[in-house]
């Protein structure tokens, strides 16, 4: 094994993590939400890589039935820290008004509006 795998096992305490007593429900349903969400939207990336960059026929299908598994994910992460659709679009609309009062500007979003 080289050092550097040597290194990581040394300070990786995933087993612990997992095998203890120590994450509470709702943390176990972040950690779920959370690498859920990033699975499958690694796939979305992936059928998007492969329509582009392959000229696969897009199978808006399988598209649709992965967006439904990351909103799946994305309500799991709701469910942990007690919100839900409405309010997160409530704000995601707020915070857009706010960065984009006029519409889309290129600048803005590199600054993030400004903030």
């Amino acid at each position: 094994m080289s050092k550097f795998l040597e290194s990581i096992k040394r300070t990786d305490k995933s087993d612990e993590a997992y095998s203890s007593t120590s994450c509470t429900p709702t943390q176990h349903r972040m950690i779920n939400g959370a690498l859920g969400l990033a699975g499958e939207a690694g796939e979305v990336v992936d059928i998007i890589k492969k329509h582009v960059q392959y000229g696969k026929a897009l199978d808006v299908t399988l598209l649709k039935e992965e967006l439904g598994d990351m909103l799946y994910y994305a309500g799991l992460l709701m469910l942990a820290i007690d919100t839900d659709f409405k309010e997160v679009m409530e704000m995601n609309t707020a915070k857009l008004l706010k960065r984009f009062p006029h519409g889309f500007d290129a600048s803005r979003a590199i600054n993030k509006g400004g903030q």
